[in-house]
């Protein structure tokens, strides 16, 4: 009866460990994406945790999935029809709206282009922010919004 409960507890806890690695999986890459757009971080902190964790051997692998899933959360981002965060909406108070023939004619003019133009920029934002120097300093007082 005490294997019994014994072999029960074990396949029950081996059930619970195989639901937290795909939770930990998913969650995890959150933090480091969060973590990779902080300025104070990038990935140079990413790999230096990930050296302490996995160890020389599993370091390349694992920040190669990230660079990876950072380029398609910035597609996704790029395909939403977002202009890399310099949207005029509530610059001019009118919700995005132009305000006069000039304003209008801008509005249809980058929506013509908009499709005309297929081509990629030959850099992603993203490789160019990753690419700059870590923010050093900046503490527990860093406020990013203001960064």
């Amino acid at each position: 009866m005490a294997n019994d409960q014994r072999e029960f507890m074990k396949v029950m806890v081996q059930r619970m460990k195989e639901k937290f690695d795909n939770y930990w999986k998913e969650s995890s890459l959150l933090m480091v994406i969060a973590a990779v757009l902080d300025p104070r971080n990038k990935m140079m902190h990413i790999e230096y945790v990930f050296e302490k964790l996995y160890g020389l051997e599993e370091v390349e692998t694992k920040l190669q999935y990230i660079r990876a899933e950072l380029h398609n959360l910035y597609d996704d981002y790029v395909a939403m029809g977002t202009n890399g965060g310099n949207s005029n909406i509530g610059q001019d108070g009118g919700g995005g709206l132009p305000r006069n023939e000039d304003d209008r004619e801008r509005v249809e003019f980058e929506n013509w282009l908009k499709t005309r133009s297929t081509a990629q920029p030959s850099r992603k934002e993203i490789d160019i922010y990753l690419e700059e120097s870590v923010l050093v300093g900046g503490g527990k007082e860093f406020d990013v919004l203001a960064w």
